[in-house]
């Protein structure tokens, strides 16, 4: 199959086109223009190269993402990757990320949902907007958690080394449940278990029972260790 060929400066302002076809917001062509100059394109001149290909991008990541952090390596390979699809297939897929996967509940969502408001109102690049929901959406769903284990751990539910969250209720029941001298069966059904195997990983070690479970050790007649002169091994 022929390599696809295409001067570097004429890819560029097809492709810049082409994404304004799609919908993409100016401040968001903008950026790729930007990346595009100051990358692949000062990177083909400082090497006589004008004719740009799919090598030619491949080998410019390959310089361009040595010992980068993972998000300049991300953001620099997707800008090189439209040039080469729209090279070979004269289109560009648009990335959507479906809002649905990131919400927003709560006091904390409403204040946040404004700030992204102000951000479109800015015209940022649509993906830089949803790449903040997905962060504001995980850090109130953090925030959300934490109020549940500190409401459980005040209820007197054990959540000390186990999972965070509802989950850990099971096994505090669970515990208790053998605590009062439930048989483990019990304990299994009554979790929904359908094996007592998977039961056992919910119930920690009680030390009182166990201690009740020990002989008491008899005492050693001092005159025991004295024997043979006091030597004990020989």
């Amino acid at each position: 199959m022929e390599t696809k060929n295409k001067n570097i400066d004429v890819l560029i302002n097809q492709c810049e086109e082409h994404l304004r076809k799609l919908g993409y917001s100016k401040a968001c062509i903008e950026l790729h223009l930007q990346k595009w100059q100051q990358g692949i394109k000062q990177y083909m001149d400082e090497h006589g190269l004008s004719a740009y290909n799919k090598d030619t991008g491949e080998q410019y990541l390959r310089i361009a993402t040595n010992h980068q952090a993972p998000s300049t390596i991300r953001c620099r390979t997707h800008n090189i990757h439209i040039l080469t699809e729209y090279l070979e297939c004269e289109t560009i897929s648009k990335r959507i990320v479906p809002l649905a996967s990131y919400p927003l509940p709560g006091e904390i969502g409403d204040t946040a949902n404004l700030f992204l408001q102000e951000m479109n109102s800015a015209r940022r690049c649509e993906q830089t907007v949803q790449e903040h929901r997905r962060m504001l959406s995980y850090f109130i769903a953090g925030l959300s958690l934490k109020s549940k284990s500190r409401i459980m751990k005040d209820s007197g539910v054990n959540i000390n080394k186990r999972k965070f969250g509802p989950h850990s209720m099971r096994h505090s029941l669970a515990s208790q449940l053998l605590r009062n001298g439930v048989s483990l069966p019990v304990i299994s059904e009554t979790l929904g278990h359908e094996k007592t195997q998977i039961t056992m990983e919910y119930l920690r070690i009680d030390l009182g029972n166990l201690l009740k479970c020990t002989l008491d050790a008899p005492v050693v007649n001092p005159e025991f260790y004295e024997q043979k002169g006091g030597v004990f091994y020989e």
